[in-house]
């Protein structure tokens, strides 16, 4: 593979967001099997779990994505807020997040704009995320701790506008001139591409890869089902690959790896090393949370043995 293979841990056993017992030995598990070299956590606030899971990634030189972005959506966070007490809550209330993720070790620190507050105010709204994310970004090489002193990528993943999560950003055209912008002063700043998202922008990954293109840092492999508004599953819900009805199965995981590979992502040379492509799969209700990530990441390896 040109990439590191990642786990969105937090999306696969999403239980743990309330209760911790048995973090790190779940971790460990789907660490034993040797498939994935990054894993996405969100915080970790049990003392002695989060002790376990320092220890775990460092022995096992497993990469580490925090997933802020899981605290902007479960505490209602919004960057991009024209309300300025609710922009600056925000961003106090992740440099503490990102405190954590230095800790761990982590690489990148995934955020992602507030609600799109509609076509009037989008402007108003993307410089008031200009400023959250320039703060972000210098607080990430203010606390630097690695050897190297590399501070972590702040990476923003974008979703729909009028789907499910109708944020800010958003289509991909208006994502890169913002990266684009954020990038020219703050080199540790990126954009994390979710092959998912993309389906709900109604936008191909060539294009979407093609437009972002050196801004890209980060992606995640996706599923999601839009054509029945009334399906449980409807919306950003991260299903299995290859379900009925829904957008993403071998086919599509191959043609995004592809469109990776041609936007120049999978090629590049990054500040935490080779690139990462994660896995974001949410368990469906009863079943056996191993062997739907088992699933996933054969799917995974079927579309990329088509792509050689």
């Amino acid at each position: 593979m040109q990439f590191d293979l990642g786990c969105v841990f937090a999306a696969a056993f999403p239980h743990f967001g309330t209760d911790e017992r048995g973090l790190s030995s779940s971790l460990r598990r789907v660490l034993d099997t040797g498939i994935f070299r990054v894993v996405e956590l969100a915080a970790v606030r049990d003392p002695a779990e989060r002790s376990e899971v320092k220890s775990l990634l460092a022995s096992t030189h497993t990469k580490c994505v925090f997933l802020g972005g899981m605290a902007i959506i479960g505490e209602k966070l919004n960057l991009s807020a024209l309300d300025e007490d609710a922009r600056v809550y925000a961003v106090r209330r992740l440099s503490e997040l990102m405190d954590d993720a230095e800790d761990l070790g982590a690489a990148l620190f995934l955020i992602s704009s507030g609600p799109d507050p509609g076509e009037a105010l989008r402007g108003a709204a993307l410089s008031q995320l200009a400023k959250s994310v320039s703060a972000l970004c210098r607080h990430a090489c203010d606390i630097a701790s690695g050897p190297s002193g590399q501070p972590m990528t702040v990476t923003l993943e974008h979703y729909d506008r009028d789907v499910h999560r109708r944020f800010l950003l958003g289509p991909s055209a208006e994502t890169a001139e913002f990266a684009r912008a954020i990038r020219a002063v703050h080199p540790n700043f990126g954009i994390t591409v979710d092959q998912s998202h993309l389906a709900q922008l109604g936008e191909a990954p060539s294009d979407a890869l093609r437009v972002l293109g050196d801004a890209v840092c980060h992606a995640h492999l996706a599923n999601c089902l839009i054509c029945d508004k009334s399906s449980p599953l409807y919306g950003d819900l991260h299903p299995p690959f290859c379900i009925e009805g829904g957008e993403v199965g071998i086919d599509e995981i191959g043609a995004f790896l592809r469109a990776l590979e041609d936007g120049g992502y999978l090629g590049r040379v990054l500040p935490y090393g080779r690139p990462i492509v994660s896995v974001e799969v949410r368990n469906p209700d009863g079943a056996d949370p191993y062997l739907t990530l088992q699933e996933a990441v054969e799917a995974v390896m079927n579309a990329h043995g088509r792509n050689e």
